[in-house]
């Protein structure tokens, strides 16, 4: 009976190994679009519901590291599509464990839907795609007649090292081809690296092909089996009734799952990552603690506003408690990606926004605990709301994945003494930001009647201040980590220059208050124009110049809406100006009467900051 066993079980693995395997032979370039052309689309396959969550941690290596499955193909088909899922015309809607899953398990042809994302207009007119649609199918694409024209044009490009050079266009078209490189390395396993190297943690993991290069036969069977069983548990009409039971009827797909990924750990226990570090991966994945934040801002943010002036301490309870479940969720969130990653959590853009975000929330609910005035977290709450929502809105050009660190990035104590100290500045300013356009708004509003409230002025003081001192000190620590990293502590690269050009904004800004050059209103009109520097350093640098040694943070994409941005604040900034000084004002009424006004402000300084609750409006 076992000797049978063992006979139906090898026949049920070459039935149905070697289709699979065949799909993981040699990659066919993404460029061959006659070859691709030429194959019909495949007749659709009944579709199949799974529960994917015991092989959502089934580890995958893949960009230089060690994932969950649940993870790369989220990493997957955000960079695909540019969502998290796919919804189509007919009401189909599918997650991205279901379209990995079917692709890699079920062998599902995905080249005939709209899957890809594309957005770039002059893209889609030169490759006469649907300008209206934002997906197009892997076969619509590579089968456009200029589409190996445009593929020669940017390999001459790369060939002489233009690359770093092309416009618009090419760099757009260029994200799409590597899109396209990456549907086909899926649609054909050859990016499936599921089988972990025997010894080496750090070594190279291989495919089912690539499999017994590592391990002999024997040890490589108790996998292959499981995988077997994986793919008949997914669809059991693959193998005639009468051998499904011999072999106990339909297999649980679930079951199977875990069986498989149990498989994968035996084969090298000591190289595959431990269960609890890939269980904290797929909590995270799921859980997606930084939009569970952007809601708790939010609500701060109501529950502050709505409660100015009646049931205020009621609001104040709410504010403070919804505000800490906005700080202790990010702290987790970012708790998780530097237990998962090994670092601090500020090696990319996105990450940059989560962190600012949950300084800008700290540093105001300290100054709240400080001066009990409201002003900080009715707007901190809703600026980090906005960044949050930026942050998980824009995937495509926001990167979330976690990714292994440049060589630069390497050395621990720099990165978390010189990037945590800058970005974290940067939500110092933002405060000042925010907070200035209390001032700015309610002068829009009120116009000459406008009253001076020199302890918002104060507000702002201070919230600057502390900016100024850690962007100083991040700046003095970015030049000893340039001279241990590059061998020089200046070289006016275009990030250690803006970084240089905001402070002495700031110190600008600062420096004419103190000395009365301006007075509060000014003061705020700085605080907001201020911003603009932090934002060229923070953006601009990265996502316009895209130049400098500091490569590691470059991204593109938003220009559009940053540029919108500046010219919106620019626009709200001149408003207020022109309310203050020619619309409208009043003799006596705040029109003119800067210079006093700053006069009063010293004199508030001096006295030790901010009265107690004497607080008029702005």
């Amino acid at each position: 009976m076992k000797k049978l066993i063992r006979t139906i079980g090898a026949l049920l693995v070459i039935a149905v190994f070697l289709p699979d395997m065949r799909a993981e032979g040699p990659e066919v370039p993404v460029e061959d679009a006659e070859a691709l052309a030429e194959v019909e689309p495949q007749e659709e396959t009944e579709r199949i519901e799974h529960d994917y969550s015991n092989l959502e941690g089934l580890v995958i290596q893949h960009g230089g590291r060690q994932k969950p499955l649940l993870t790369f193909a989220r990493e997957s088909l955000l960079t695909l599509s540019g969502r998290r899922s796919l919804s189509f015309e007919d009401g189909e809607t599918v997650d991205a464990m279901g379209f990995l899953g079917s692709v890699w398990i079920g062998g599902r042809d995905w080249a005939h839907h709209p899957v890809v994302s594309l957005d770039h207009a002059g893209v889609k007119e030169a490759l006469d795609l649907d300008m209206e649609a934002r997906r197009h199918s892997y076969h619509d694409i590579v089968t456009a007649a200029r589409f190996m024209e445009l593929m020669e044009e940017l390999e001459q490009r790369t060939e002489t090292r233009e690359s770093d050079e092309l416009n618009d266009f090419y760099q757009n078209f260029n994200e799409l081809v590597q899109r396209l490189r990456l549907f086909r390395a899926i649609e054909r396993g050859v990016i499936m690296a599921v089988v972990p190297h025997p010894e080496d943690p750090e070594g190279t993991w291989a495919t089912f092909t690539g499999a017994r290069e590592l391990y002999s036969e024997e040890q490589i069977h108790p996998f292959v089996e499981a995988r077997g069983r994986l793919l008949v548990a997914y669809n059991p009409e693959m193998l005639p009734e009468e051998i499904r039971e011999q072999l106990g009827g339909d297999l649980d797909f679930a079951e199977a799952a875990l069986a498989f990924r149990e498989a994968q750990r035996a084969l090298s226990p000591e190289v595959v990552p431990s269960p609890a570090k890939v269980k904290t991966e797929v909590l995270y994945e799921r859980w997606n603690p930084f939009r569970l934040a952007l809601v708790f801002s939010l609500l701060a943010c109501l529950a502050t506003a709505l409660t100015w002036t009646a049931w205020k301490r009621f609001g104040a309870i709410a504010g403070w408690a919804l505000a800490l479940g906005a700080i202790l969720v990010l702290a987790l969130g970012m708790a998780a990606r530097v237990y998962i990653s090994g670092r601090a959590p500020v090696t990319n853009m996105y990450e940059t926004i989560i962190w600012v975000a949950f300084g800008l929330l700290v540093f105001a609910v300290i100054f709240e605990w400080r001066y009990r005035c409201r002003y900080y977290l009715v707007s901190a709450t809703p600026f980090a709301a906005l960044l949050l929502l930026v942050a998980e809105s824009a995937p495509v050009m926001f990167d979330p994945n976690i990714s292994p660190l440049t060589p630069v990035l390497r050395d621990n104590f720099w990165l978390t003494t010189h990037v945590l100290t800058v970005t974290i500045s940067y939500a110092a300013f933002a405060l000042a930001f925010a907070l200035g356009h209390f001032v700015l708004g309610a002068q829009i509003v009120r116009g000459g009647k406008m009253v001076a409230n020199r302890d918002l002025y104060a507000y702002i003081y201070r919230a600057m201040q502390v900016g100024i001192l850690l962007l100083a000190i991040g700046v003095i620590l970015g030049a000893v980590w340039a001279n241990y990293s590059w061998g020089r502590f200046w070289d006016w690269d275009p990030k250690e220059t803006w970084s240089l050009i905001a402070l002495l904004g700031y110190l600008f800004v600062l420096h004419g208050r103190l000395v009365g050059w301006w007075g509060g209103f000014g003061f705020c009109v700085g605080a907001v124009l201020g911003f603009k520097g932090i934002l060229m350093c923070w953006y601009g640098v990265n996502y316009i110049l895209g130049a400098g040694l500091q490569s590691y943070g470059f991204g593109s994409g938003g220009t559009g809406w940053v540029v919108g941005f500046v010219i919106f604040e620019l626009l709200f900034v001149g408003a207020a100006v022109v309310r203050r000084y020619y619309w409208f004002s009043e003799p006596g009424s705040g029109g003119r009467g800067d210079a006093g006004d700053a006069l009063n402000q010293r004199e508030t300084i001096a006295a030790g900051g901010v009265r107690e609750e004497s607080r008029a409006s702005p």
